[in-house]
C-alpha cells in the first residue's frame, strides 16, 4: 500500500514543494473550523523557517527531531509543557 511519502519520493524540488503545500492545505481544510486558524498560523511559522534555510529538507528534519525530543522529554519527565503552564502527566 502506497503512502503519501511514497508519492513524494523522486519528485523534483518544485514538484515536491507544490505537492507538500497541496497535502497540507487539504489537511487543514479537513479540520474543524475552530482549529483551522491555529493550524494555518503554525504552518506559516514552519514555512517562514523553511524559507530562511538554505536546505529545506534538512531544516524539516531538524524541526521534526526538535519536536520529537521535546515530546520524548515531556513523556520521560512526567510533565507536559503547554505554553506557560506545566501540567502533571498522569500515566496509566
Amino acid at each position: 500500500m502506497k503512502t503519501i511519502f511514497d508519492e513524494l519520493v523522486g519528485l523534483s524540488e518544485e514538484e515536491f514543494e507544490h505537492r507538500r503545500r497541496e497535502i497540507i492545505e487539504n489537511y487543514i481544510r479537513s479540520l474543524p473550523e475552530e482549529k483551522q486558524r491555529r493550524a494555518r498560523n503554525i504552518q506559516f511559522q514552519i514555512d517562514l523557517r523553511l524559507s530562511r534555510s538554505p536546505n529545506k529538507y534538512i531544516e524539516m528534519q531538524k524541526m521534526f527531531w526538535d519536536q520529537f525530543m521535546k515530546f520524548n522529554d515531556a513523556l520521560n519527565s512526567g510533565v507536559i509543557v503547554r505554553k506557560d503552564n506545566v501540567l502533571p502527566f498522569k500515566g496509566r
